[in-house]
This record gives structure tokens, sequence and C-alpha cells, in this order.
């Protein structure tokens, strides 16, 4: 049970959803054993924006509050979560309070949990099913890939290398849509009473799947000319939904972003400048092969 003392020193009401917030303060295996913190847990949270949000993996959370909590100024609420863990381990955990401007976190408690070590629904939706999706488009899209060079003469060339990177962008991202999306489902309850934050997800996940959508048909599609277009149109889309990252959501500050699409800030700027750059060369090659295939048929 997670209890305290909501109260307001804003000047103006403040509306919050309640929820929680876990951080994996250490793993006890299935033995009891206490083990440190996996070494790849950081890797895994830099890679797969999701992995830093755990909290609807290990915990059912029931409340009987509101689903959206308005303090006037100067207002104190006193709130009790009620949370029913679902797999053995240590975890540190807070209460989460999202609003419209940045979350409240609680100071947190690390409690310890004793029982099955199986993985739950939450890891299974939200990691495991992810990455399974991912390795298996990746393998599609490069067999057709394989196909394309095979029947072309795509054979260790430029195009090649282009199609083979947007057969593993696409893939990549499609894990990291696939998490955002199963968080979303147990992300519900709590998450439209905030409609801005609600919105954003909503509508960076719509982008999301877009860029993907893209990416898959400039990895597979013929012929050539139309290939260069779709991985120039990809590349700046992706540029564009980066700087939207980088610069929207709270701007560069971490504390105001939703932990699934939170990125580190000098990634989102090396990725926008690289896609940008991608764009720039894609719209050189496709006026390129244009302008080649007119003259071949003038030829």
């Amino acid at each position: 049970m997670v209890t305290g003392t909501l109260a307001s020193l804003a000047t103006e009401r403040i509306e919050m959803s309640p929820y929680i917030f876990v951080t994996l303060s250490e793993v006890i295996d299935a033995n009891g054993v206490r083990q440190e913190v996996p070494p790849y847990y950081d890797l895994l949270a830099f890679i797969y924006p999701p992995y830093r949000d755990q909290s609807s993996w290990y915990f059912r959370v029931e409340h009987r509050l509101p689903s959206s909590i308005v303090l006037e100024p100067g207002e104190r609420v006193d709130y009790e979560i009620r949370i029913y863990p679902l797999k053995a381990g240590a975890y540190h955990v807070h209460s989460f309070f999202l609003s419209e401007n940045f979350p409240r976190l609680g100071i947190g408690q690390t409690i310890i949990v004793t029982g099955s070590g199986a993985p739950t629904t939450g890891e299974i939706t939200q990691l495991y099913l992810p990455l399974a999706l991912g390795l298996a488009s990746f393998a599609i899209l490069m067999l057709r890939v394989m196909q394309i060079s095979r029947k072309t003469s795509a054979h260790f060339t430029r195009e090649k290398v282009a199609r083979v990177y947007f057969a593993a962008k696409s893939s990549f991202e499609t894990v990291w849509l696939a998490g955002v999306l199963f968080w979303l489902a147990s992300a519900m309850p709590y998450l439209p009473a905030i409609e801005a934050r609600c919105a954003f997800v909503l509508s960076a996940s719509a982008a999301l799947a877009a860029i993907i959508v893209a990416g898959y048909a400039s990895a597979i599609i013929m012929p050539k000319t139309r290939h260069l277009a779709f991985a120039m149109a990809t590349s700046a889309i992706t540029a564009a939904f980066y700087f939207a990252l980088l610069f929207g959501e709270g701007s560069l500050y971490s504390t105001y972003k939703v932990p699934h699409f939170f990125v580190d800030g000098l990634t989102l700027f090396a990725v926008m400048v690289a896609n940008s750059l991608l764009a720039i060369y894609f719209a050189i090659a496709a006026r390129n092969e244009r302008r080649k295939n007119r003259l071949t048929s003038v030829a």
C-alpha cells in the first residue's frame, strides 16, 4: 500500500492522475537469492524507451481516487494506492501523479517480493512479444531484400545497403511501437484523464506507425525510382519526428517527458541530423536516377 498527502503550492488549479512508478533496485532469483541489477538494464532502457517504465509489468494497481484529481491552490488531499505484486523481486515503488505539465513523483520505498519468478503478462506483452515482432519483421524484410537483389543489379551496391538499413530501422521501430501500444492498453485507466499527455502519446504513436510503414516500403518497393522516393520521404519524416521529440513534449527536460518516448537529447539530435542528411542524399540520388532514365529513354 502506498499512502501520502498531496499538497498544492501552486497559484492555479492542478489536474493529476494517480498511479505508481517502479524502478528495479535489485533482482531476486527463483531461489530467493538477491542479485545485482543486470548490466543490460541501462542499455535496454537506452535503446528501448518502454523499458524505463515497468510498473504495469510487476504490479496491479488499485485506488479509490477519481481517475483525475483536481487540486485547488493550497489544497491538501490524502491518497491511498493499493498495489499487488506479480513477480518476485526488489522494487523501489513511488507514488506517481501524471499532470498536464510534469509528473509528481513520490520519494518511494523499496519493497521485497517473494514467490514466483515466472514472466508476467506485462513482461511478455511489453518486452518479449515486441522483440519477437521486431525480429520476425527484420527476417521477412531481409528475405524480400535478398530476392530484389537477385532480380536486379543491386548486389553489394548502395541500393542494397539502403534497403538493409531501412529493414533494420523499421524493425527496431516496430519493437518500440509494439511496446508502446501494449503499454497503452494497460495505461488506459489513468492516461486519458490527462488529455494533453494522452494526445501526445497517441499522436506520437501514429507518427511512429507511419514512419514504420514508410520504412517497410523503402526496404522492399520497386522500381529503384520509387525506392529512392520512399527513402527520401521516410528519412525526412523521421528527422521531423525526432525534432518533435527533442523540442516538444517538455522541450529538452527529461522530467517532463513520457518515459515511453524519452530518448537522450544528444541521441535525438544525432538521429535528427543523420536522417536530414540521408533525406538530402536520397533526394539527390532520386533526381540523378530520373535524369538517367530520361537520357536512356531518349537514346
